[in-house]
């Protein structure tokens, strides 16, 4: 729940998860990681951006997880109180229903990999390569620009030479991703 600054209800908040916990190794998911730059290498990248006057900024995907297209079969029961188009009917028993997760949901253990395989198809696309010593570290140099991006998850750090080009990319990853 969100509380409002006189610490009344402002809004209820919920998110449907997956029990990740019942997930086997082999059977539901291979690979499990989560895109995270090494804090040196974050650090550098902030000390360049004060040794050479970059613009700094910060974009956190609010919804990451959510973003990630699932690469194994995965089926959950139904949440009670959700109903599903073709799913039971009166007088069925909801509890005999699955569904089929095509995207990612938070708690599934390849959830932070599908995210961040997602992540990368996104900036390579834009035109982000990814450094050989910190694979969780994006350059983009077009012409006089650059643009330097660690990532820690779902949280990346900007720094350019070009507050345009900030704000262009920050416009392209919110075209890709539904709320940064």
């Amino acid at each position: 729940m969100e509380r409002k600054p006189d610490r009344s209800i402002d809004k209820y908040k919920g998110r449907i998860v997956a029990q990740g916990f019942s997930q086997v190794q082999g059977v539901h998911y291979d690979e499990v990681f989560a895109s995270t730059a090494r804090m040196a290498a974050v650090r550098a990248v902030i000390a360049m951006a004060a040794a050479e006057d970059l613009e700094l900024d910060s974009v956190d995907v609010s919804t990451a997880f959510l973003n990630g297209e699932i690469d194994a079969e995965i089926y959950m029961k139904i949440p009670d109180g959700l109903s599903v188009e073709g799913g039971p009917g009166p007088g069925e028993d909801p509890k005999r229903w699955v569904v089929r997760l095509l995207k990612g949901l938070y708690s599934i253990k390849q959830g932070p990999r599908i995210w961040g395989l997602k992540l990368h198809s996104v900036l390579t696309g834009i035109g982000f390569e990814r450094t050989d010593c910190d694979h969780s570290v994006y350059v983009y140099r077009r012409g006089g620009v650059r643009i330097i991006l660690p990532i820690h998850v779902d949280g990346l750090l900007l720094a350019s030479n070009s507050r345009e080009a900030l704000q262009r990319v920050k416009s392209e990853l919110g075209s890709h991703f539904c709320k940064i």
